[in-house]
């Protein structure tokens, strides 16, 4: 029995109180009679995001204390009963009791915040960015991910200088994550894409030990799927799931050969920033998934040569290949082991003073970064203005990040890298090029269902009609639903997009806002096609 003397003493009028690992109530005759195993109410959370009060429930059994976090709707007699499943003492007899025991003890605590979403919220009046702690509001994370701190910032500050400042790729590598929240904040009023980087390359480079790195400075580097550091293994959907809620805060996958097939459409999704729309089990529009930020990828192959030849996959990921990332298996030993022990501090230091800049100043800054990096490309092609705004983002952060913590970033060495990497890619996003050449191919495989001027075609159906002068083909006139087929057959998803680059190029005779025109077919019809034009080789500059 418990000591009445010392609970009166404590609180004379208690209704209830614990004394080891027995919970009493309080009788009528100032005595206590015992109701059950310990059981208690240690934490009452709101919250922020779903607008729910959860409890969190301490309790004995077994001999050892457990913890689980409940719903408030089981403090009822019918309810409180489920908890039985986890090994809490409230059998139906003992459940009025131990309902009364938690809601009196529940109006007894304070009502803590939490949060289960990651990064900026720009639904308060001013941005909030959800870590483990939140910024800008006080809140505390409650949720899957490994986000919370380990170490001392200090300790990761002692590393970084040691083993990366000073070798511009691993520079780059820091810069790689703590530029989600700068894409995300800036994209939160100009609409920008969600930045892709896929690392690629010989397997000794050290592109595991980059991305540790990137990720370090939010979370725990150790690839889970609860950790920002995933990997590839599990179906496209699945993958997308992992990204859901997370706004400004860094996400790497590792080792792409875990992912099969054709990437085109899964690179569109993961810079669009939002999954699609399904329909939940009582047919009611479900919520689809949000996220913002950077993602990045590591793998032996290139993800844009192995998507389909759509120049719009291949522009919206920046492959960074055959990088030596780390300086020797040394560094990249001392790099795994020191970011392992400590880890998550950088990334919301570098938030809170990017909380300090105003969006307009920030958007301003990246114009003007852009500008300098499109400047800086030998040779500009239709793509050159995005790459140049996602450079921009990189090399603001680089920048801010030397403004809030001193570091000496080489910003010039960056964007040499940066800009050297992307030029070295652009064979891979010239589909005007292959695709004209692609064409080429096939009108001289099928002359036969051409007009030869005025010669009609041996083979039905009539493709078009080449136009010859001098014994020398100066224009192809060819159907659209021709040229559509043959562009989709050769891998080209979206013809109207080689039309546009072709267009950029002067390489087809067109109407004012259209890809088309209207010309003689034969002597009877004239039909709206497209007109192309031959030039002497399809490796020429201006294609």
């Amino acid at each position: 029995m418990v000591n009445n003397n010392d609970n009166d003493e404590a609180n004379p009028s208690a209704p209830y109180v614990i004394d080891g690992n027995t919970l009493y109530k309080r009788t009528d005759d100032a005595s206590y009679t015992p109701i059950s195993r310990r059981v208690e109410i240690i934490r009452r959370l709101l919250n922020d995001d779903t607008g729910k009060i959860t409890l969190e429930l301490s309790f004995d059994y077994a001999g050892s204390s457990h913890t689980i976090e409940i719903s408030r709707g089981l403090l009822t007699p019918r309810k409180i009963s489920e908890l039985l499943a986890y090994g809490v003492d409230v059998s139906d007899q003992k459940a009025g009791a131990i309902v009364g025991w938690l809601s009196y003890q529940e109006e007894q605590l304070p009502l803590q915040r939490v949060h289960s979403t990651v990064g900026f919220d720009f639904s308060q009046s001013r941005p909030v960015f959800k870590h483990d702690q939140a910024i800008g509001m006080d809140s505390q994370y409650a949720g899957p991910l490994q986000i919370h701190p380990k170490g001392t910032y200090e300790d990761w500050l002692h590393l970084v200088k040691k083993e990366v400042m000073g070798h511009p790729p691993l520079e780059l590598a820091l810069v790689l994550g703590l530029c989600a929240p700068v894409a995300s904040y800036i994209n939160h009023i100009s609409g920008g894409e969600v930045l892709l980087f896929h690392l690629c390359g010989n397997s000794t480079q050290g592109k595991t030990t980059a991305v540790m790195l990137s990720i370090s400075t939010f979370g725990t580097p150790i690839v889970g799927h609860s950790s920002l550091l995933k990997d590839w293994n599990g179906t496209r959907n699945a993958v997308l799931a992992q990204l859901r809620d997370i706004q400004g805060l860094p996400v790497a996958f590792d080792e792409a050969s875990m992912l099969g097939g054709d990437f085109g459409n899964l690179i569109y999704q993961l810079a669009s920033g939002k999954d699609k729309s399904r329909l939940d089990n009582e047919g009611a529009l479900r919520r689809s998934g949000q996220w913002s930020g950077s993602i990045i990828s590591n793998g032996e192959r290139s993800l844009s040569s192995g998507s389909s030849k759509n120049a719009g996959s291949q522009i919206r990921i920046t492959e960074l290949s055959n990088i030596p990332w780390t300086q020797s298996a040394e560094n990249a030993n001392r790099l795994k082991e020191g970011l392992l022990k400590h880890h998550g501090h950088a990334g919301p230091r570098f938030v809170e003073y990017l909380l300090t800049q105003g969006l307009d100043q920030l958007d301003m800054r990246r114009r003007n970064w852009s500008k300098c990096i499109e400047a800086a490309f030998s040779k500009a092609d239709t793509f050159t203005q995005r790459l140049s705004d996602k450079i921009a983002i990189l090399l603001m952060t680089a920048e801010l990040a030397n403004e809030a913590f001193n570091w000496g970033l080489d910003v010039q060495a960056m964007s040499s890298l940066l800009i050297s990497a992307t030029a070295q890619a652009s064979g891979h996003r010239d589909i005007g090029k292959r695709a004209y050449q692609y064409l080429m191919e096939c009108i001289h495989m099928h002359e036969n269902h051409f007009y030869m001027n005025d010669v009609a075609p041996s083979i039905e159906p009539v493709w078009g009609k080449w136009i010859v002068e001098d014994q020398s083909l100066k224009e192809i006139y060819i159907y659209p639903t021709v040229f559509q087929s043959l562009m989709k057959q050769g891998g080209f998803e979206n013809p109207s997009t080689i039309l546009q680059l072709w267009k950029d190029e002067g390489l087809i005779d067109h109407e004012s806002n259209k890809f088309t025109r209207k010309k003689v077919i034969s002597a009877s019809s004239s039909s709206r096609v497209h007109v192309v034009k031959i030039i002497d080789s399809a490796d020429s500059d201006s294609v």
